[in-house]
């Protein structure tokens, strides 16, 4: 896999601080959480160390370098070089694998990436380059998700049988099976708190897995598709099927219980996504449930208040390139996932990827500022042109630092310029 920079991204990755005050990012320094733009009051001169993340900085972030696969052997009259990868024809580049799900570990240092063509790649964010790139081809590899460390993963599997596999990066082995669904995975996601990760599957089932276990911990029978996701506690998690324009909240200890709480969506909603907003950081609760879609509307609930809070409007969804199939069907068929949309580091801001391959910004309003009646519609800041082809099918933003990856056939690390001398 080559790599082509438009400028040092060492230099660059040692201005994007984290995130988070609790923590270090790849440039070892934290970062305030405010949402407020950097030309306003006291966040016009952050302390040293620390970077803002606003409308400003988000709408400043530029592809930094770009990770391009090899060519498959149909399309071995091309040199494998990265310049000529980008000049081949769009037929060409269509037999190019996707880049289907990416992960960054707990400290946003390292990037796990998992691709069609059966490799998962792991990326150091400090050096800005490809480290290791390992390969399932008996097993396929889908849906990365490191651990609480950076040397292991867990993934879905696409072939074989579908086995929720646990990887050791360092010794490239396996370390545990984790045996139960009957179909494919189509979620998967770590506990915050703990060794505990949830998994669903087109089986209409939901489980709950220990990652020193091969045996489930718990089951529940769902009617449709799931789409899980844990809060920042790790206490409660939220549910929804792809059939169903309903979200349900669950207390994790009382997993076989009927849900605490049932948020109704929008008639049609087609639910690809979940994803609760980080908490501790810019006055962010977690409160808040991000709810991605195949179309083009994407929605924030209120977990605390039971209701749909915002509209997020002009998304372009990957039902756009599913060849006219209905959403439901898209998401089966087409490889849709609800993989390219993600949260800031902050929680102030939602990123999305689209079917045009532009990227969208949207800011989320202070509780306090929103509408406790009606939903407020909330259009997008900014919109990034990707520089490259194809849909966005992956997205995520550094958990420690103002960094966003997209992936379509290739990855793009997108940071902030470095400040000026």
């Amino acid at each position: 896999m080559n790599g082509t920079s438009t400028h040092h991204i060492g230099a660059v990755a040692g201005y994007a601080a984290s995130a988070s005050s609790r923590a270090t990012g790849p440039s070892g320094v934290s970062a305030s959480g405010s949402k407020k733009s950097a030309s306003e009051g006291t966040d016009k001169h952050p302390p040293a160390g620390y970077v803002t993340i606003s409308n400003n900085l988000l709408a400043s972030l530029r592809p930094t370098k770009v990770f391009r696969p090899a060519q498959p052997a149909a399309l071995s009259k091309h040199d494998a070089t990265t310049e000529q990868v980008g000049s081949l024809t769009h037929s060409d580049q269509s037999k190019l694998p996707h880049i289907t799900s990416m992960c960054f570990d707990d400290r946003g240092e390292h990037l796990v990436t998992a691709a069609e063509n059966e490799t998962f790649q792991v990326y150091d964010c400090r050096k800005g380059k490809s480290t290791r790139t390992l390969y399932s081809k008996k097993y396929g590899v889908h849906l990365t998700r490191f651990t609480h460390t950076n040397s292991a993963i867990i993934h879905a599997s696409t072939k074989e049988d579908d086995t929720i596999r646990q990887h050791s990066l360092e010794k490239n082995t396996y370390l545990q099976y984790h045996r139960g669904h009957k179909a494919k995975v189509t979620t998967l996601q770590m506990s915050p708190l703990d060794e505990t990760f949830l998994s669903g599957a087109v089986d209409e089932s939901v489980r709950l897995w220990d990652l020193r276990s091969s045996h489930t911990q718990g089951l529940m029978r769902v009617k449709g598709h799931p789409i899980v996701a844990y809060d920042s506690t790790g206490l409660v998690f939220a549910l929804t099927i792809s059939e169903r324009a309903l979200v349900l909240l669950y207390d994790v200890r009382s997993f076989h219980l009927t849900p605490f709480l049932s948020i109704a969506l929008p008639e049609r909603t087609v639910p690809t996504a979940l994803a609760f907003s980080p908490s501790g950081t810019s006055g962010s609760d977690g409160s808040l449930l991000l709810v991605g879609t195949a179309n083009d509307t994407l929605y924030i609930l209120d977990t605390r208040a039971g209701v749909l809070r915002f509209r997020l409007v002009g998304h372009q969804g990957l039902q756009d390139v599913a060849g006219g199939m209905g959403a439901t069907e898209a998401i089966q068929e087409a490889g849709i996932s609800g993989q390219e949309f993600s949260w800031s580091a902050d929680g102030a801001f939602i990123v999305a990827g689209t079917s045009s391959g532009d990227v969208l910004y949207w800011a989320i309003p202070a509780s306090a500022q929103a509408s406790l009646t009606e939903p407020i519609d909330i259009h997008p800041f900014k919109s990034s042109q990707r520089h490259s082809s194809g849909a966005i099918r992956s997205l995520a933003f550094n958990p420690r630092a103002a960094m966003l990856a997209t992936a379509s056939h290739d990855l793009t690390m997108w940071l902030v310029p470095p400040p000026e001398e």
